[in-house]
């Protein structure tokens, strides 16, 4: 039988590639059961980590047992406590934790805070994934706030400094039924799309996952597995996790996830099946990065 890593490494030129990467490894206990669950007995091959996340060396302990795991750093401005000094009181609330995107694009605006003191964080952050053993395969944000066109510039530097091969590239996705709030965040991704010319050279997979965002659900699976391209890279974000945990005290988390629906759906014994039908095949970083090497060179 197979191992793991050698099933999510696999390249088939006439296959879909499938990169299933949840967000937000280390935000609470039930979340980081949760991802582990699903790469165990699901199909997530990656997973993105809160650097600065309270509990970060015993959620770092527990990726231990699972060796083929692909992990990125999931850099972050507006959640918890910074790491750095260059961060604190710029763009934290009374308690000391990070505030919300919007501040952090207000603070942008009026330039109460640098571009160099984000990277200082970044890097920071980065550096403390390194140091606990991990070696990053990816970079992408909470919130996607690393594509705002001055903080890619950031993240490239980083990524090049750090010898990180992939970066995430959100994109909008109009799926039905639309809510307000997927319609909110395909209209935010867009127009950071359109002003973010300096992404436009960086080879990444084709984004999916933003039009259920927080509710992936097996409807999802069966509405998109049938456009995708055979042949074609792609990255599925998700955010599973197991509920019921008491960590959380946002109730705006609350209303965005529904950790355990993905989890679930990310799970489901049937889903290889009809990842089958349609040739999709699930894969990790390294595959990917073998492939855009192969890409470059017959270019």
């Amino acid at each position: 039988m197979e191992s793991k890593s050698e099933s999510i490494g696999r390249l088939d030129s006439d296959a879909v590639h499938l990169i299933v990467n949840a967000n937000d490894y280390g935000y609470f206990d039930g979340i980081s059961r949760g991802i582990l669950h699903a790469h165990r007995e699901g199909v997530v091959s990656a997973t993105s980590i809160l650097a600065n996340s309270e509990d970060f060396e015993r959620h770092i302990e527990w990726l231990d047992g699972v060796p083929d795991f692909h992990v990125g750093v999931h850099l972050n401005l507006t959640y918890g406590v910074p790491l750095t000094r260059a961060c604190r009181g710029k763009l934290t609330d009374i308690g000391g934790e990070f505030s919300s995107a919007a501040t952090l694009l207000w603070s942008l605006l009026r330039r109460s805070i640098g571009l160099r003191e984000i990277e200082i964080e970044w890097r920071a952050q980065i550096r403390r994934c390194i140091g606990a053993g991990l070696r990053p395969w990816f970079l992408n944000s909470q919130e996607h706030v690393h594509v705002l066109p001055p903080l890619f510039r950031i993240v490239r530097q980083l990524a090049s400094e750090f010898q990180i091969k992939s970066i995430r590239l959100p994109a909008p996705e109009w799926l039905r039924p639309w809510s307000i709030a997927a319609v909110g965040r395909n209209l935010f991704v867009a127009c950071l799309g359109a002003l973010n010319r300096v992404a436009e050279d960086v080879p990444a997979p084709r984004f999916l996952g933003l039009a259920r965002s927080g509710r992936l659900d097996r409807r999802y699976f069966e509405t998109m597995l049938p456009n995708l391209i055979p042949g074609e890279c792609y990255e599925l974000m998700c955010h599973p996790g197991i509920g019921g945990f008491h960590e959380h005290r946002s109730a705006r988390l609350l209303d965005y996830h529904d950790w355990d629906l993905e989890l679930s759906a990310l799970c489901d014994p049937s889903l290889p099946d009809l990842l089958a039908r349609y040739n999709v095949t699930v894969i990790g970083y390294h595959a990917l990065q073998h492939r855009l090497a192969h890409n470059r060179r017959i270019s």
